[in-house]
């Protein structure tokens, strides 16, 4: 029973390897990158940033092969392999994204959060799975998020940020929230927008 099932686990990586060998996959480019920059207690910015963590890896490490066979490649790593491959994806895109305040002197980011190496190989493994099947090309599923912050010595008026070049095009979304209490039953003020 037990050959049965590994046999039948690996036709199924077999044909996931050929479909994925012969589809054509366009560029890949990635999808929507978008980036939230948010002001808090006026001098704490924090910035999250949400890509499709496949198509980032697979532009970062730059291979040299195809995306499907990126893909393939990656998903099957050991977890030890495919975390040391995702901590040199995070140093590119982390030494590559800068903070600038209004006089232009750089506001350096910290406390950098990406998600596990186990939940980012499931997003490629997702991602073969996906492809295998037929699934429409530029769906890309959830993106990722990856969070980063810092603090200036002063009020931040205005900022301006720099995206590395693999992340491609970035919308940026800025805001500065404000909150109040609002007691039970009662009527909150007036929210501006």
């Amino acid at each position: 029973m037990r050959l049965a099932i590994s046999h039948r686990t690996l036709i199924a990586w077999a044909a996931c390897i050929v479909l994925l060998a012969s589809s054509v996959v366009a560029a890949h480019e990635l999808a929507e990158n978008r980036a939230t920059l948010v002001l808090r207690d006026k001098t704490h910015l924090t910035l999250t940033l949400y890509v499709a963590l496949p198509e980032l890896m697979y532009r970062t490490l730059g291979t040299g092969k195809s995306f499907g066979a990126f893909l393939v490649q990656y998903s099957a790593l050991d977890p030890t392999s495919f975390q040391r491959e995702l901590l040199r994806a995070q140093a590119q895109i982390e030494q590559g994204t800068h903070v600038f305040l209004e006089d232009g002197r750089p506001l350096p980011l910290g406390r950098w959060q990406w998600p596990d190496p186990a939940a980012a190989q499931a997003m490629l493994r997702d991602r073969v799975m996906h492809e295998t099947v037929g699934g429409d090309v530029d769906s890309h599923g959830e993106p990722a998020e990856i969070r980063a912050e810092t603090t200036a010595q002063r009020d931040i008026r205005s900022v301006s940020v720099q995206f590395p070049a693999v992340l491609q095009q970035v919308l940026v979304v800025a805001y500065r929230p404000t909150q109040a209490w609002v007691s039970p039953g009662a009527r909150s003020a007036s929210i501006e927008f």
